[in-house]
């Protein structure tokens, strides 16, 4: 295996340039030689974090090696895809500490002796972003679910996890008990529990034809969404998800709070970091099946700008006739689906 890697990446040249530019507030956009575009705000409302962008570029780096790797060991890649969660410092520097990445491999010819392999070449010897970061960050990996859990279940399953909050949707009930016994053992391997309030156990198959009333019987809570069954237009059960409820009152406690905070701003000022607050949610919670939830916040958000305007001062009320003709001048974001999750 060591002779047929011998040509895997060729010399590449030592030089490397890229530009970044600033946008607005602290709002940067980096663009390498070849134009691509990644966006940085502090914020997190109109790009991601640096300390993301380095863990983006680790996970992307290590899956071209693993995937190429994988291939030279003529394995056909059905599907790949990676999690990764990044524990910092809390005080400055706030440097990353550890990483670990969290991969699901499917093809023909995957095994776990292979995938690890791949694995181990790619941190040790070809990955060009781990061998740049600190040797003290420790980055691990894990397979556990794909390749030694699965192949033993009577039934489908599917794991979906970003960082450490993670679903597994199981055919059999039978397979969803055993495996729900085995977690508490595989996290404790790692120092890690279960939460006790977030973990359990429901029934979430499509409701009969003939069940009453537009909601099916469970819900739960994943990422910052609701999930549950409902009635469509033409009267089927489809899945869907609306902001949870914890979730939508943060934010529109968040633009309230802003709103009062900086009432003494100027309005163009004001219309610009409200708008940038609001789009940044409109970009994660923005999927079908949610529209409803996106037109509360900037209905709230209208209502809290209104009244912290009205409070600028005492001589001249602001009235709603004139507050309608100022959001003529500057208006807040429309509520917009921007990704389509659900089939059509």
């Amino acid at each position: 295996m060591t002779e047929a890697l011998d040509d895997y990446k060729n010399e590449v040249e030592e030089g490397m340039t890229a530009s970044l530019e600033w946008q607005q507030g602290l709002v940067f956009t980096a663009t390498t030689l070849r134009g691509y575009d990644l966006d940085f705000d502090a914020d997190i409302q109109m790009g991601c974090m640096p300390l993301e962008g380095v863990l983006m570029s680790l996970a992307g780096c290590m899956a071209i090696d693993v995937v190429s790797i994988l291939k030279k060991m003529r394995c056909e890649i059905e599907a790949f895809r990676m999690e990764i969660k990044g524990e910092r410092n809390r005080t400055p520097p706030q440097r990353i500490r550890s990483i670990k990445l969290t991969l699901h491999i499917k093809g023909n010819g995957v095994t776990e002796e292979k995938a690890a392999r791949a694995w181990k070449l790619s941190e040790e010897t070809y990955c060009s972003v781990r061998h740049s970061l600190r040797e003290d960050i420790a980055v691990e990996t894990d397979l556990w679910f794909e390749q030694e859990v699965k192949p033993q279940l009577r039934g489908r399953a599917t794991l979906i996890r970003y960082a450490d909050d993670f679903i597994i949707g199981f055919e059999q009930e039978d397979d969803a008990r055993r495996v729900m016994g085995l977690l508490g053992k595989r996290l404790g391997r790692f120092g890690l529990a279960l939460h006790p309030d977030k973990t359990r156990l429901l029934p979430f198959r499509r409701p009969p034809a003939g069940q009453k009333g537009r909601k099916g019987p469970a819900t739960f809570d994943f990422l910052g969404f609701t999930l549950y069954w409902a009635r469509t237009r033409k009267g089927r059960w489809g899945m869907t998800c609306k902001t949870r409820s914890a979730s939508l009152r943060r934010i529109i406690q968040s633009v309230y709070d802003w709103c009062r905070r900086h009432r003494h701003l100027p309005v163009k000022a004001q219309h610009a970091a409200l708008t940038r607050r609001i789009q940044g949610h409109f970009n994660y919670f923005g999927v079908s099946g949610n529209f409803r939830s996106l037109l509360l916040v900037v209905e709230q958000a209208r209502r809290s700008w209104y009244k912290w305007l009205c409070r600028r001062s005492q001589r001249k009320r602001l009235t709603w006739e004139r507050f309608a003709d100022l959001l003529r001048d500057f208006p807040l974001p429309r509520p917009r689906i921007t990704v389509r999750i659900w089939g059509s």
